[in-house]
């Protein structure tokens, strides 16, 4: 509420600025995609002191995310008034998401949260470090369903980061990241069958084009599938590295999140032909995922992953001593 508040009035920048520098509200900047030397520049483009020089230096994501805080300022209240029934419901709401995310968890997994923080991060939601972190607007426009829904895909997450903590994506190892590539497809595409966010389309107009061009994806995910597996394969060949490595895998598996449709429907194919329980043995072995899918999808002519990748994921699972 502090938050809210100090924004509602633009009173005191100082005091906003030192509050959003604290650690947790330093994630807003991160998910915003603004570089360290501009987090200043950015708060104080919200308030209206930023000189003309200043102005043309800004950026895209600068503007993103100051156009984001006035929408908050202005949603002020009812934003206010949607916590305060969240808060007054929250073991509910929290028992009811975990139930959701245990269907397709181990017995074993447990949800390691701290706790949820209200920050501005781009209509999004995510699990960083033990805590979610849920965008104010978002959450009001879901209403008290639909944040429980989302919160259960983020409570997956959470549960499977206590089985194995996920490799990071943003790595200088090449080797890190192409497993952690496809692991993102296991990672997210079994959370999306607990909850997919685009689903929501009816309620949140601004889901539209997202469920469009997800339901695409959805429906063409052998082609991602294959153009990231080639790409792995032209780096296991020695012929793709460096800063061409990593743009060619995301433009074929991360531009406008087609890891999570392609993920999702893999997931919902192990799913539907050999069950929930060989899926949910999946979670967080990310070798049995792709040797799942791959046995379904050899029965119904989808996309077969290379061998010599499925060698490459499991000979890194067996030699990493994190997956020990």
């Amino acid at each position: 509420m502090e938050l809210f508040d100090l924004l509602a009035s633009k009173a005191n920048y100082r005091e906003i600025a030192e509050l959003f520098f604290r650690q947790e509200l330093c994630e807003s900047f991160r998910e915003f995609q603004i570089k360290y030397e501009d987090r200043e520049i950015a708060l104080r483009g919200v308030f209206g002191r930023v000189s003309e020089e200043e102005k043309s230096l800004t950026n895209r994501e600068i503007n993103t995310f100051s156009e984001h805080l006035e929408r908050l300022i202005g949603m002020r209240d009812s934003i206010i008034e949607f916590i305060e029934e969240a808060r007054s419901s929250f073991t509910v709401i929290d028992m009811e998401a975990r139930e959701l995310a245990m269907q397709y968890l181990p017995k074993e997994a447990r949800f390691e949260l701290a706790d949820i923080v209200m920050l501005p991060v781009p209509y999004d939601a995510r699990v960083f470090r033990g805590r979610v972190f849920f965008d104010p607007l978002l959450a009001r426009d879901l209403g008290i369903e639909g944040f429980t829904k989302f919160l259960s895909h983020e409570y997956h997450h959470s549960g499977r980061t206590s089985l194995k903590r996920p490799v990071e994506l943003e790595t200088s190892d090449e080797e890190d990241f192409i497993y952690s590539c496809f692991e993102m497809l296991e990672i997210e595409g079994i959370a999306d069958l607990v909850f997919e966010v685009s689903c929501l389309h009816e309620i949140i107009p601004a889901f539209k084009r997202l469920r469009e061009i997800r339901q695409d994806r959805f429906d063409n995910f052998q082609e991602q599938l294959e153009a990231a597996s080639l790409i792995a394969s032209r780096f296991l060949d020695g012929k793709l590295h460096g800063d061409a490595l990593k743009k060619e895998m995301f433009l074929a598996l991360f531009s406008k999140g087609a890891n999570h449709p392609v993920g999702h429907r893999m997931a919902f194919e192990i799913d539907r032909a050999l069950g929930r329980d060989t899926l949910v043995a999946t979670v967080a072995h990310t070798s049995k995922f792709l040797e799942a899918y791959c046995e379904v999808a050899a029965t119904k002519s989808y996309y077969v992953v290379e061998s010599r990748l499925l060698d490459f994921v499991r000979d890194y699972e067996t030699t990493r001593p994190e997956f020990g």
